[in-house]
């Protein structure tokens, strides 16, 4: 299962040259916090190697996986819960539109 987020700029710093990182080495407490508590196991830029500029912003935008076993609303709530660090949380899922016959 996977979440897509926009995170602080400071979760950059501990990446691999991938854009990839675990939760037990997000630099910000809190978010690690969330992350071991909601079974997220990995981070991953969306993006690998943004633009020094990123006039986008999308340099910022991660995407989670998470343990299947959880309930994947409770960890975005858990992550919208912190406001200062997290700016957007969704479920990062497919979508398949029927139209009418």
């Amino acid at each position: 299962m996977k979440l897509t987020l926009v995170a602080a700029e400071q979760v950059a710093q501990v990446e691999d040259e991938r854009g990839e990182l675990s939760s037990q080495k997000l630099p910000i407490e809190a978010l690690r916090a969330v992350s071991q508590e909601n079974g997220v196991t990995h981070w991953r830029r969306l993006i690998a190697k943004p633009s020094q500029e990123d006039p986008t912003g999308l340099g910022r935008v991660y995407v989670l996986s998470v343990n299947p076993s959880m309930d994947i609303h409770t960890v975005v709530s858990a992550f919208s819960a912190l406001p200062d660090l997290v700016e957007y949380a969704e479920p990062d899922s497919v979508v398949q539109i029927q139209t009418p016959p």
